[in-house]
This record gives structure tokens, C-alpha cells and sequence, in this order.
């Protein structure tokens, strides 16, 4: 695995982690929402999509710099560290 793949499956999996914790917050947020008001208006909808989309986002970019640093590390040295 070369640095490059390494760095795309640090963003990768960043990605993900955010995607299951938008889409986790996002549904107990409209559930909450649905319980406590009756009924789930679909201003509430659109607001846990993008609130959900900037998670990811967020998620994405913070990965970007672990990623990048990996890249500036040599393997060996990570594997030896404790």
C-alpha cells in the first residue's frame, strides 16, 4: 500500500464515520422532532439534510490533514511507534 492509497483510505474512512453520524443524529433529530410536535414538518426535513451534508463535509476536511501528515511519515516509523 503506497502513500497514496493510505492518505485516500484515511479520507475514506473519515467519510463514512460522518456519513453514520449525520445520518444518525439526523434520525433521532426528526424522530425527536416528529414525537414532540405531532407530526414532521418538512422545513425539518430539509434541515437535517444539510445539516447532515455539512457533518460530512466536516468530517471530510478534518481527515484531510491526518491524511496529508501520513504522507510526510514513513511507514516503518508509524508501525514502530507506541
Amino acid at each position: 500500500m503506497d502513500d497514496r492509497e493510505l492518505g485516500r483510505l484515511v479520507v475514506t474512512e473519515g467519510a463514512l464515520m460522518g456519513l453514520l453520524g449525520a445520518l444518525a443524529g439526523a434520525t433521532a433529530g426528526a424522530t425527536a422532532t416528529a414525537t414532540l410536535a405531532g407530526a414532521l414538518p418538512a422545513g425539518v426535513v430539509a434541515t437535517a439534510a444539510a445539516v447532515a451534508a455539512g457533518g460530512v463535509l466536516t468530517t471530510i476536511v478534518a481527515s484531510l490533514a491526518p491524511a496529508a501528515l501520513l504522507r510526510r511519515t514513513p511507514i516503518g516509523q508509524l508501525l514502530t511507534e507506541d
